[in-house]
């Protein structure tokens, strides 16, 4: 049976926080600007090609292609693009954005901690509920209900959690990495309810 409340207690540090600008500028701007554009000019490449391939038959038969079946290149080409876009969006992106957010953490890794964030940096605790998260840390107190979470996501070391504020959960702060798993995959439940 699954806990109704996980009670963490971890530091912050630089890592984590580098980890954090790789996984965000995965998320943001390899998914918006990079894995939708390419996988719907796949789907309607695919799309064009059984169209052509349908053409190329019919033509070789030698049958008539009627004038009104010209509109199958765009229908079809829109027909892929849509199943290559809907069939990424329904897979689980963790494990591709995870990967490309380790090879971007790499060059993250020179960045310049700004003063705000330097202030994030330390001790912090979590309560973790099915309704809420509270977060004690050096910046002061606050509570984010589960309802105003926009994106959850695990990688082998981290937890992210976009919000109001992003909230970064390494996997430290678990005994096990069994309880690092558990603790996401309960987050994930009661974010989804």
């Amino acid at each position: 049976m699954a806990m109704q409340e996980y009670k963490l207690e971890y530091e912050l540090g630089r890592d984590d926080l580098v980890a954090y600008s790789g996984f965000q500028w995965a998320t943001a701007v390899l998914r918006k600007w990079i894995l939708y554009p390419v996988t719907a000019f796949i789907g309607g490449f695919i799309g064009l090609l059984v169209v052509g391939a349908i053409y190329g038959i019919v033509t070789f038969a030698g049958a008539d292609w009627p004038i009104w079946m010209y509109g199958l290149f765009p229908l079809l080409a829109l027909v892929g693009i849509f199943f290559a876009v809907k069939k990424v969006n329904d897979m689980n992106q963790d494990e591709l954005l995870t990967r490309l957010a380790i090879l971007v953490t790499k060059d993250f890794s020179k960045t310049v901690i700004t003063p705000r964030q330097q202030s994030s940096l330390g001790e912090r605790t979590l309560i973790v509920t099915p309704s809420y998260i509270d977060i004690t840390s050096p910046r002061g107190s606050m509570t984010v209900s589960l309802e105003k979470i926009k994106y959850l996501a695990s990688t082998n070391s981290h937890i992210f959690i976009l919000s109001e504020v992003g909230i970064i959960i390494p996997n430290t702060a678990f005994a096990t990495q069994s309880k690092y798993a558990e603790f996401y995959l309960d987050l994930r439940k009661w974010c989804l309810r």
